[in-house]
């Protein structure tokens, strides 16, 4: 039985002592080279800092703050620094452990020392009941010495920590991209949700007006007796169902501002910037690039976080591996040791010691499997994760693409509306003008174009927000750092506020695609 154990412990052992040097293997994963959908564009040109294809001054300023100040990604940031000091760490302990040491000891002997020195400098001598001299004699020691340790890295285990650590420390800088991602689309798309707010509640105020006409107008043909008091209620109802409309639009409004508030790191009492309809001057023929190519997913910040997880994983596994292996420790030791500290550096009261020492750990392999077992299950679930993480991805712009390639028809369908009723709305009024139409039907008319414009408001900001979703699945805007200059929109904002900010945490890390730990 024994021989059977020594034979398999030399067989893992040859059998893993490549393992443990080589790079933990990050499967292939098969990618299209282009996306499903394609987008129908003119010209576009794919901006790293995508905002501002938008042309609005207002949200760059926005965009500019947000990652000066936003402590989401404050925290990421941080969270680099954190994992960075773990490399330290660990490539500390590929250099001789040095310590000095100092001790002072007395001691009461319960038998006779031969040492003649120790005897002679005792302070007291107390004889037994059998007058046996040097019983219970009392002494002192002073030692002062300094060690030497080091841990031969045959297997590899603390350079593995090394570059595990490494590959943490680049995949937090890949998490820091994803959190600055999402705050960044999440900016843009609260800034465009309270512009399309804005247009909306000026777009209902009036339609409660033209409502609210029409509710006098029947009322005054109902005291005529030219109509049942049917309409003037329809009437009533429906200007009491753009009144609720226009309170859950400022409430929605409101809302978003203290969302933003926070995406900028302040709170909402000092936050104001100028509020105007940016929806309008968007050109979404020009916005988004046709053909975009797939390779661009590689600088995706999850697919790269996946991509390095998958590597610290895969040297956990190899230090795991590696436990099942003997430690090789070598030490030494030098210093001096005497009854009495000042006459402690003589050559006659110098000791030294050197010697190696291996440790194989036998009862606990029960431990040291589980241990194993555990990372070798990380390892492969992260891999796992990181083949789910790029399908995704690729769904996520496919999915964006659509969305605004099919957002993009129904707003063109929508402004076809908008035409048809303005055309219509213009001859209702010449000829209400001119004594051959109905005032109500002018004020219907006007109405159904009040509502059509008010649908187009909605899709330019469902396509808007397909923009920013494209560009945020395709990974872009990445290498911006903001300026530190005060922004001028803060018109409520004390200038002290944002002051304690550092501004070494606006800085920008990246990494390039899969690089070598």
């Amino acid at each position: 039985m024994k021989v059977i154990a020594i034979f398999m412990y030399l067989t893992c052992l040859v059998m893993s002592g490549c393992a443990l040097y080589k790079k933990p293997e990050v499967p292939a994963v098969l990618e299209p080279t282009h996306f499903k959908y394609e987008v129908q564009a003119t010209y576009a040109p794919l901006k790293e800092r995508w905002w501002e294809n938008f042309n609005d001054h207002t949200l760059n300023q926005l965009i500019e703050l947000a990652l000066k100040n936003n402590y989401d990604y404050q925290v990421a940031l941080k969270n680099i620094e954190i994992a960075e000091t773990y490399v330290t760490q660990n490539q500390s302990f590929l250099f001789p452990q040095i310590n000095f040491e100092f001790d002072s000891s007395r001691n009461k002997t319960m038998s006779l020392f031969n040492t003649n020195e120790f005897i002679s400098n005792a302070d007291t001598s107390i004889a037994d009941n059998n007058g046996s001299a040097g019983r219970g004699r009392v002494f002192n020691l002073q030692q002062i010495f300094s060690s030497v340790s080091y841990e031969v890295d045959v297997w590899n285990q603390l350079r593995n920590a090394v570059k595990q650590s490494k590959a943490d420390v680049a995949s937090s800088i890949a998490q820091s991209d994803v959190v600055k991602l999402t705050l960044l689309s999440n900016v843009a798309n609260t800034y465009f949700q309270i512009n399309a707010l804005n247009s909306q509640l000026s777009n209902l105020k009036q339609q409660y007006q033209a409502t609210k006409d029409l509710f006098y107008f029947n009322g005054a043909q109902y005291k005529g007796k030219l109509i049942d008091v049917t309409t003037v209620n329809d009437s009533s109802n429906q200007m009491d169902a753009i009144k609720i409309n226009i309170k859950n639009a400022e409430k929605q409004r409101e809302i978003l501002m203290n969302m933003l508030a926070y995406l900028l790191g302040s709170p909402p009492e000092f936050l104001s910037f100028p509020g105007h309809d940016s929806l309008k001057h968007i050109d979404y023929a020009h916005i988004v690039p046709a053909g975009i190519p797939a390779k661009m997913m590689v600088n995706r910040p999850d697919i790269q976080s996946a991509y390095f997880n998958v590597l610290s994983t895969g040297y956990v596994e190899k230090q795991s591996l590696a436990n099942f292996f003997p430690n090789i420790n070598l030490t030494g030791n030098y210093g001096y040791a005497n009854s009495s500290f000042s006459k402690i550096f003589t050559v006659s009261h110098a000791f030294w010691n050197y010697g190696a020492s291996l440790l194989q750990p036998i009862f606990d392999y029960k431990l040291r499997m589980s241990e194993y077992k555990r990372s070798k299950y990380q390892y492969e679930s992260s891999i796992i994760t990181y083949k789910e993480t790029i399908v995704n991805a690729f769904q996520e712009v496919d999915n964006a693409l659509l969305s605004y390639q099919k957002d993009s028809e129904s707003l063109y369908a929508y402004q076809n509306q908008v035409r048809n009723s303005t055309q219509k709305l213009n001859v209702s009024d010449a000829q209400y003008q001119s004594g051959y139409g109905e005032y109500s039907a002018y004020l219907t008319n006007k109405l159904t174009l009040l509502q059509n414009a008010y649908n187009v408001t909605a899709q330019q900001l469902a396509v808007t927000q397909d923009v920013i979703q494209v560009y945020k699945t395709l990974g872009l805007g990445l290498s911006f750092s903001p300026p530190t200059q005060k922004q001028p929109f803060e018109t409520k904002k004390p200038s002290s506020l944002l002051a304690h900010k550092d501004a070494a945490n606006t800085h920008t890390v990246s990494v390039n695609s899969h690089q070598d730990i």
